[in-house]
Formats: C-alpha cells, structure tokens, sequence
C-alpha cells in the first residue's frame, strides 16, 4: 500500500513546458471563424480583421481574447450590417473578450481544458473547452471546434423573424502563439583570432543560458584553463 505519509503526486498542468512568461497569437498565421445559419440561405461564415490574443504563464496559466466586432465580415456582404447591428449591436457592445486558464484534460495526449468566462453581448457566462495543444519550435498551437447557442448572450434578431436564425453557433479556433522574446539570448559572432606556437587561446562558447570559457591547446585539443602567459 502507498504511503499514507507521502505527499501526493500532482500531474504537470499542461502536456508542454513554455519557457517564456508571455505569449502573444498571430492572427496572421492563425484562424478565428464563426459558423451561423438561418432557415433561408444556410450557413454562413464570420470572420474579423482585428482581433487580438495572449497568454501569461507566470504565476498560472492565463487567456486573454479581445475582438473587436466592428471588423467582422460575413461571407455574404449584405449580411454585415444585419449582423453588426440588429443581433450584436456594436453601438453597445463593440468589443467581445474570453478570459480563462488552461490545463491538462485528463484525456488523450495533447487535449487540454480551457475555462473561463466569455463577455459578449452585454452578458458574462461561463465556458468550458475542450482542444489540442501542441509545440511547433518555441511557439505552441490551440486547436478546437465548439458550439455555443446565441441565446446563452440574448442574441436576438427579434420579431416574426427571429425563428428563422437558428440558435447554435460552431465556433473554430486555430490560433499559433509565440514568445514575445527570444528564449535564448543571441550572441554576437566573435572573431577568429591567430593562434601561434607555444600559446593558448580561449574559446567563447555557449553553454545553456550563459558563457563558458574553455582553452584550446596547440593542437587544437581543449585543455586546461590558462593560468598565464606560456614562457
């Protein structure tokens, strides 16, 4: 039997390590697209020109997500401003924001749980996500397909019309997030300096996060440090 005495193993928060405390997401290289449909023309697509995200890493793991809904587009033009002002009413509202924390599912590899509370429309509500978290060099990648209905943010059209919009709204999420500095400092190229017979040279290398010196002997074989002048 386990030790009743021995602290409790905790499971590491996340699949990944991220060595930077901030992240910051290339809406440029990622993806932020709502899917919506009505009983007339089907689905449509919903995607924004300006939208930002980060994440904190010190002392939790933080999200933070601002759009600004006045950049929206729908894949059909004159649907803009139907959208824009008769069901968000950006006059109003015209900024929704997700902030939540991330950790490990518990599930396969890579899924992680995203919780926190979605501001949109006037209305906060809880919300919990299920997606992948993966590395791609220092930077990480999220993943995730969710549905949400419109009612959840009393999101209306309003009128004979309004049960004509269908209230569940598929949400994709593909965003790439990267350090906002560099893990590891870049290091000037030193130059190549002369060696002549009968001295040492010391060699400048990189060793993790810092400098360490090394001597390189006549023969080019790495010696002991050099206590002075060889006479």
């Amino acid at each position: 039997m386990p030790d009743p005495r021995a602290a409790p193993v905790v499971p590491p928060r996340l699949d990944v390590r991220p060595a930077a405390k901030r992240y910051t997401v290339l809406p440029q290289r990622s993806r932020l697209a709502i899917y919506a449909s009505d009983s007339f023309t089907g689905e449509h697509k919903v995607t924004f020109d300006s939208w930002r995200a980060h994440i904190e890493t010190e002392p939790t793991l933080r999200i933070e997500v601002d759009i600004d809904l006045d950049s929206l587009h729908v894949d059909v033009p004159f649907a803009d401003s139907v959208v824009k002002s008769r069901l968000l009413e950006i006059d109003k509202y015209p900024h929704a924001s997700f902030v939540a924390t991330i950790a490990r599912s518990g599930g396969p590899p890579g899924e992680h749980l995203v919780e926190g509370i979605a501001d949109l429309h006037g209305v906060k509500r809880g919300l919990r996500v299920l997606g992948t978290l993966t590395q791609e060099g220092e930077s990480y990648r999220f993943k995730t397909v969710f549905t949400i209905s419109r009612l959840w943010f009393n999101i209306r059209y309003g009128g004979p019309m309004e049960t004509f919009f269908r209230d569940e709204v598929r949400i994709v999420v593909d965003a790439l997030a990267t350090p906002d500095a560099p893990l590891r400092p870049q290091l000037p190229q030193l130059p190549q300096l002369p060696q002549l017979p009968g001295e040492t040279l010391l060699e400048v290398v990189e060793d993790g996060g810092g400098l360490v010196d090394h001597t390189v002997g006549d023969h080019g074989v790495l010696g002991e440090p050099a206590k002075g002048p060889q006479r």
